[in-house]
């Protein structure tokens, strides 16, 4: 992670329709999903989270979904926590 805003860019190859993101190096983090049918449009920053049983929660900025990938725009633990490492489950449209 990169604690900014700025946008880390994830290369996937396709354009993504469900994103899970989980934080490996730091205990008690979130699992927040984004996808494409709770935000239709960009930034999609309306999330479930998988650990929690369904509770929604919204974040300041979130990820964006492009051709190609998804970009991480928010400085969150969950997300993108600045030294934090983190891994993804991406499925396709």
């Amino acid at each position: 992670g990169t604690g900014t805003t700025s946008g880390l860019n994830i290369y996937t190859g396709f354009k993504p329709s469900w994103i899970m993101i989980k934080c490996t190096s730091t205990a008690g983090t979130n699992w927040p999903i984004f996808d494409n049918k709770r935000n239709t449009s960009n930034p999609r920053n309306t999330a479930v989270f998988y650990n929690t049983l369904g509770t929604n929660s919204n974040y300041t900025y979130g990820v964006n979904f492009n051709d190609t990938g998804f970009q991480v725009i928010d400085s969150d633990g969950d997300l993108n926590g600045s030294g934090r490492e983190y891994m993804f489950m991406v499925f396709s449209e």
